[in-house]
Order: structure tokens, then C-alpha cells, then sequence
């Protein structure tokens, strides 16, 4: 559902910004006279040019922020509006005799600091225990070579005032988590 959302939100980027590139064609068109040859020439080569850049625009926009995590051992990409506006924190606990780490994204907004996400990094046996539990558990990201499990967990809903810059933000981040997930991947951790 997620990935529906964000390739319709593409297609409407996209749709935009061939309009708007349309439209400020239309001016040059207007108020530059070049042989009729050359322009339709131009055209033509701009014509097939023109639909990829706005998907460029768009794939420089997803790639979002990089973000790596030495202690813990892993990178991936965070969703552009965490730039200069994101604070993580991390903690542990027990858990059926297993050490869960989390590491909690938060959104530092104008009014405050909300939690958005949050990565539980812990080893299979606990893995297996919660699933055993048969409860809701996060989403399952990848196992390392140390063999250890990692699930995200997000927002069930959002923790900001509607109608406000931060429930936007923090919308936004929603709509585009799905970078982190396909840009998880483990590194050697240090210790």
C-alpha cells in the first residue's frame, strides 16, 4: 500500500513537473525568434530530454540523507526532511535473558521532539521468543553476519497537532520511510 502511495505521488510529481516545464517553454517560443528549421530541430531533441529530468529531480530527492550508525553496525537513507532536523537515541533491554537494543529516530519539529521510528537490533532467539508471542512485533529488516535481527518500528499515528507544520513533516517522513528499508544494509560494527 505504502509502495502504491509513493509511486502515485511520483506519477504526480512527474505529471507537474512536465507541465510547468511546458509552460515556461512556451514564452521562449514566443519571444525568440530562430529559424523555423533550428527551433523544430531543438524541439525535437528537447522533447525526449525533458520527461527524464523531472524523474532524475525525484530519484536526487529519494535518495534522502545518508545516515550511518558505527556502534551499531549499519547505514541507510533517511527521508529528506530528517536533514538538520533529527535527533536518535539508544537503549537497551532485557528480554526472555537476550539484550534488545534500540535506537529511536526522532523528528525535531517547532514545537517539539517527536519519535518516529525506531530500530530494535537483537539476536535470533529473541527474534524467535517475540515471534513465538504471537503479538505485534515490527517490521523485519535483515540479519547480519553476526547473526543478528533487526526490525523497524513506525508511528501508528502521528504524535503532532493536525493541521500543523510538524504533522506535515512528520507525514511527509511517513510517506517516504520506505528509503531506509531499501537502503538498510549492515556494516562491520565497532566496538
Amino acid at each position: 500500500m505504502k509502495k502504491k502511495l509513493i509511486i502515485l505521488a511520483m506519477c504526480a510529481a512527474l505529471v507537474l513537473s512536465v507541465a510547468a516545464c511546458s509552460a515556461k517553454e512556451e514564452p521562449k517560443k514566443d519571444n525568440t525568434t530562430p529559424p523555423a528549421a533550428q527551433d523544430s530541430a531543438e524541439e525535437e531533441e528537447k522533447l525526449p530530454e525533458e520527461p527524464p529530468k523531472p524523474e532524475e529531480e525525484d530519484k536526487t530527492e529519494a535518495q534522502g540523507v545518508a545516515y550511518e550508525n558505527k556502534e551499531l553496525g549499519f547505514k541507510t537513507m533517511l527521508p529528506p526532511v530528517m536533514e538538520n532536523s533529527m535527533e536518535t537515541e539508544t537503549t537497551t533491554q532485557e528480554y526472555n535473558g537476550e539484550t534488545i537494543t534500540t535506537l529511536t529516530f526522532y523528528y525535531v519539529g517547532e514545537a517539539d521532539k517527536y519519535n518516529v521510528l525506531s530500530l530494535d537490533f537483537m539476536s535470533p532467539a529473541a527474534w524467535e521468543a517475540i515471534q513465538a508471542e504471537g503479538g505485534p512485533h515490527g517490521t523485519y529488516l535483515e540479519v547480519s553476519t553476526e547473526e543478528q535481527v533487526v526490525l523497524m518500528n513506525g508511528l501508528q499515528a502521528n504524535p503532532a497537532k493536525d493541521g500543523s507544520a510538524d504533522a506535515e513533516k512528520i507525514d511527509q517522513f511517513q510517506n517516504e520511510r520506505s528509503i531506509m528499508i531499501e537502503n538498510f544494509a549492515f556494516i562491520a560494527a565497532e566496538k
